[in-house]
């Protein structure tokens, strides 16, 4: 984090990315306040109508503001999970991308709602078509069960990553 902090602060251009990158920082350092400071900032950045807006800005700001709701979840898991189901919920914010589904699945299993979490996780892997997301939905999936108490179907899922993954970053896990 020393390392990081400091090669950032040598970085003249391209400030949202290296404030976003400090507010991971932040966060990596456990000091929420700060890091909540920044996301905010940046999931409410205004950007003028006439502008063309890059892609990649437009992500920066959905991942700021699920870096907040990560954030919140600490003090008020409840809280979070509304604010994270209301958005995927509401038909303005469709189509969700994978990445915001895979927040919400990672919440709801942190949070001990299996089978919700594994619906959220279950419509990602039908519709993505990102396999570094299939490689962490599918682990999760295993987990879900493992931490349900049905060891079948984690061993089932356990096993499937490995055929699958025989290289993956979770194949010691």
């Amino acid at each position: 984090l020393v390392a990081s902090e400091s090669t950032l602060s040598l970085i003249n251009s391209y400030k949202q990315y290296c404030d976003y990158l400090k507010g991971l920082i932040l966060v990596g350092k456990a000091q929420y306040a700060k890091a909540d400071s920044i996301f905010a900032a940046l999931s409410q950045t205004i950007i003028p109508a006439d502008r063309y807006i890059p892609p990649s800005l437009i992500e920066l700001t959905v991942k700021s503001w699920l870096e907040r709701i990560k954030i919140l979840y600490l003090e008020d898991p409840e809280a979070a999970l509304d604010a994270l189901g209301s958005f995927v919920a509401n038909p303005e914010n469709q189509p969700v991308k994978d990445y915001i589904f895979y927040v919400y699945g990672s919440l709801q299993f942190k949070s001990k709602k299996y089978q919700d979490a594994a619906q959220t996780l279950l419509k990602i892997r039908q519709s993505s078509d990102k396999p570094e997301l299939h490689h962490n939905i599918l682990i999760m999936l295993a987990d879900i069960w493992f931490d349900a108490k049905i060891p079948e179907n984690a061993k089932q899922l356990y096993n499937s990553y490995l055929n699958r993954y025989p290289q993956g970053m979770f194949v010691a896990h």
